[in-house]
């Protein structure tokens, strides 16, 4: 965390006295979330995640995200069934981005993710929240001209005791 605050900081510092632009954006995406170390299987579940953030320039941007499951999953571990579901998720990410067309470019996200989880079998049910570093890569495809781009993006949310929660999403990000 302390690292985060400190790029932030020197971004800042480097840019102070320079015309910068901002581009604010608004993004929703579907997010395939797989949760592993908790049995013999992994669990695949699904959420929805709205991002939002602001471009500082073409290579730095600072983003928000917040989500909820959307679908749960049952994960085999010894002696037991026991059904996963991920509830609210929040995150704090600094972004590089590096242009490789007008149209395309390829980024790396960094920051800090918590969310809440449930875990149940046999009617006795384990709900924890949890924090951690979270990082992750992406690329973003221009659709239509400068205000409607596709995202794909990987992310490694919460790695905490041996269980792992990561995510491919697929989304639409719009800039206004």
């Amino acid at each position: 965390m302390k690292k985060l605050v400190l790029l932030i900081s020197f971004l800042a510092i480097s840019t102070h006295g320079q015309s910068v632009d901002l581009f604010p954006s608004i993004g929703v995406d579907y997010v395939f979330t797989k949760i592993e170390g908790l049995g013999s299987n992994n669990g695949h579940l699904g959420s929805a995640r709205l991002k939002l953030g602001v471009d500082i320039g073409e290579y730095f941007a600072v983003q928000a995200h917040v989500g909820t499951g959307i679908t749960d999953d049952t994960v085999d571990a010894p002696g037991t069934k026991f059904d996963v579901d991920i509830g609210t998720f929040f995150g704090l990410y600094a972004v590089g981005m590096i242009p490789i067309t007008n149209s395309f470019r390829l980024y790396a996200l960094a920051g800090v993710t918590t969310g809440d989880f449930d875990a149940s079998a046999s009617g006795k049910s384990i709900i924890g929240n949890e924090t951690d570093f979270s990082m992750g890569i992406g690329g973003e495809y221009l659709v239509h001209e400068d205000d409607i781009a596709l995202s794909v993006e990987y992310i490694s949310f919460i790695s905490v005791d041996g269980v792992e929660v990561n995510g491919t999403a697929i989304g639409l990000k719009f800039y206004f």
